[in-house]
């Protein structure tokens, strides 16, 4: 009387992982620094639906412009490019 459902090894469960292989995206902290600061100035003005959804749109804004800076340094270019080569490739 059983369903005939089995349970999935350990190992099989790793192996099926799937691994989020790109670069972190900044707009949702942007996104909820901005609705943070909107609600604050809207209570302090009292009007929370106007300030909160222009603060969600100053968040987007400053989400977008979060960005990763190069590496200037030819040491330390060479050093990350080792460390990127080093990682094992996920499928």
């Amino acid at each position: 009387m059983g369903t005939g459902a089995q349970p999935v090894p350990p190992s099989a469960a790793r192996q099926s992982e799937v691994v989020m292989t790109s670069k972190p995206k900044y707009s949702g902290l942007g996104i909820a620094l901005g609705a943070g600061l909107g609600v604050v100035l809207g209570v302090a003005v009292g009007h929370v639906g106007i300030w909160l959804s222009i603060g969600v749109a100053i968040g987007m804004l400053l989400g977008a412009s979060f960005r990763r800076k190069p590496v200037d340094c030819p040491q330390c270019a060479e050093l990350h490019r080792g460390h990127e080569a080093a990682r094992p490739e996920r499928s």
